[in-house]
């Protein structure tokens, strides 16, 4: 494979012995920018020494990407952070009358009133 076998997950001198299934490009061409001219600039590989090399071309196109955007002067809108909503008691959302009324009565009675909860 000529110094590449790293890539395809491979030890150094190692070959795979499978039937090559997929052609890859051996430099993507989002990062050398130029479309496959020569029969060796693309390599026949098997389906999952490819597999394992797609990740790592998508890692460098997507980088590719983002420098080509920045040179051009866009820049990516930042949202703000979303806050979660403070906890709110219960007895101010929505407390139904009749368990208000419970609790009072229980507190009156001197009976242990549950603490407030939150939604």
């Amino acid at each position: 494979m000529g110094g590449t076998e790293a890539f395809y997950g491979m030890k150094p001198g190692e070959t795979c012995q499978a039937k090559a299934e997929e052609f890859d490009h051996v430099i993507a061409t989002a990062i050398s920018r130029t479309k496959i001219k020569d029969i060796d600039e693309g390599r026949h590989v098997c389906r999952p020494h490819h597999k394992h090399k797609t990740p790592n071309d998508v890692r460098k196109h997507n980088k590719a990407k983002r420098l080509d955007e920045s040179g051009a002067g866009i820049k990516k809108e930042k949202k703000p952070f979303p806050q979660r909503p403070k906890p709110q008691p219960i007895a101010h959302t929505g407390t139904s009358k009749s368990e208000a009324a419970h609790l009072a009565k229980m507190a009156a009675l001197g009976k242990r009133v549950p603490p407030r909860r939150f939604k």
